[in-house]
């Protein structure tokens, strides 16, 4: 039997597969996965393909990066959030970030198109991209540092909140028309 809910959080770190959690459907608190460089992994989220509901946070933190990595394969493995294309709302706020560089191969939000609902904010650092979250229409912040590319966010209609945008090389605001 594999299982299909978790009723409170789930805590992943450097761990780098979520093999065995096909079946997961719910994660009814905060999903929180960090990974450090030093793990000398590339993280995949192959394994939550049926994921469609997080109650709480979306919290994924990378970091660690240091001269003495160098050479690692660290990071992660997916371009973007493909593996998660099934996942439709997340009760709380969605949280990427990537410290001190953009690690490995992510470098968008790409794969989350069937997000339609955030019940908190977005907060992203060093993202290159926030393509993929064209089915958000609300928020209640948005934090945004490091983006080169903001078009992502083209059906946003409301911030409820604070609008923080920090050393982005966009060239427009185009992307909150």
């Amino acid at each position: 039997n594999l299982i299909e809910e978790i009723t409170g959080d789930l805590s992943i770190y450097n761990i780098s597969n979520f093999d065995g959690l096909y079946g997961l459907r719910t994660i009814g608190g905060d999903f929180n996965v960090a990974f450090r460089s030093s793990c000398n992994r590339l993280l995949s989220f192959e394994g939550l393909n049926n994921l469609e509901v997080i109650g709480g946070d979306f919290n994924c933190h990378y970091s660690g990066w240091s001269s003495s990595d160098s050479g690692k394969s660290s990071g992660f493995a997916d371009k973007d959030f493909g593996k998660l294309n099934k996942l439709k709302s997340i009760g709380g706020d969605l949280i990427v970030e990537l410290f001190p560089y953009r690690p490995g191969n992510l470098t968008s939000l790409n794969g989350l198109e069937n997000l339609s609902s955030i019940g908190g904010g977005i907060h992203t650092e060093y993202l290159s991209s926030l393509e993929g979250l064209s089915g958000i229409k609300e928020v209640q912040s948005l934090y945004i540092e490091d983006a080169s590319n903001i078009e992502g966010l083209s059906n946003l209609k409301r911030v409820c909140g604070d609008v923080s945008l920090i050393n982005g090389s966009f060239d427009s605001f185009n992307g909150l028309r």
